[in-house]
């Protein structure tokens, strides 16, 4: 199916508009970047760049790592807020909403100079519907990521097929209602296991490979991720094997 849409969709107008050649550097996280001691905002020097690709502006632009927004970020001139019913979240609930506050401010920053220093990185990232980006990007890691993502890319542009002002008369594929109704089910349990995973990293400070900034205490961390651990393993112990639960878990124990 990936391989009928594709190139319909990359002879179509909008996408030639945002397809310019860019350099990405696929692992910007803090730790491969270098920045100097009198100041900070200056930036010596990057590494980590034997991954390096280059492909269309609308397949590269994309949140830097540590600037990804959190859900239900809103791009444009809004403030980042603390949901409504903070004051009555329990405190793991509350450190979340505050991370992904913080998330979404630092997020927002990013966004404002992106507009001023590359606008047209800024409508590519903003312009290009995600699940088109999407289609685009997940192809090379279904090994990595599974087949979900794809899949779910390819019904939402089959679904907003016209809406999105896609060149053919109709979508080159379709989904039966069985099956869509099959993936929302696979969709909700793969959104509720990253959501999992990323309201673990907020808490931590971590990435997904466990590194954690240099200013943060790591023994704390690590008492922290053993609480967080052991929780874990008490929730799924109803429904799976503690050793199950462990190769689900997102950072490896090396004790």
């Amino acid at each position: 199916m990936a391989m009928e849409a594709i190139p319909i969709l990359a002879d179509s107008t909008l996408l030639q508009r945002h397809s310019k050649p860019l350099l990405w550097h696929t692992d910007s996280h803090l730790g491969n970047i270098f920045v100097s001691e009198q100041d900070p905002t200056s930036i010596t020097g990057i590494i980590d760049w034997q991954f390096t690709t280059v492909m269309p502006r609308f397949a590269q632009v994309r949140w830097p790592i540590f600037l990804n927004p959190p859900r239900d970020y809103q791009i444009g001139m809004f403030k980042p807020e603390l949901p409504s019913d903070f004051d009555n979240m329990i405190p793991d609930e509350k450190d979340v909403a505050i991370a992904e506050r913080d998330q979404a401010t630092i997020a927002k920053c990013y966004e404002a100079a992106l507009v001023r220093s590359d606008l047209s990185s800024y409508l590519a990232l903003t312009r290009i519907e995600e699940p088109i980006r999407q289609l685009f990007t997940t192809c090379e890691h279904t090994y990595k990521h599974g087949i979900i993502p794809l899949r779910d890319a390819l019904i939402k542009i089959s679904q907003h097929w016209h809406r999105m002002g896609l060149p053919e008369k109709n979508c080159p594929y379709t989904f039966t209602p069985e099956e869509i109704a099959r993936h929302e089910r696979e969709l909700a349990e793969y959104k509720e296991w990253h959501t999992l995973r990323r309201h673990t990293q907020q808490i931590l400070h971590a990435n997904d490979e466990g590194w954690v900034p240099p200013h943060v205490d790591f023994d704390k961390v690590q008492a922290k991720h053993k609480e967080l651990f052991e929780t874990y393993l008490r929730n799924k112990a109803p429904e799976t094997s503690e050793e199950a639960a462990r190769k689900l878990w997102f950072y490896v124990d090396r004790e």
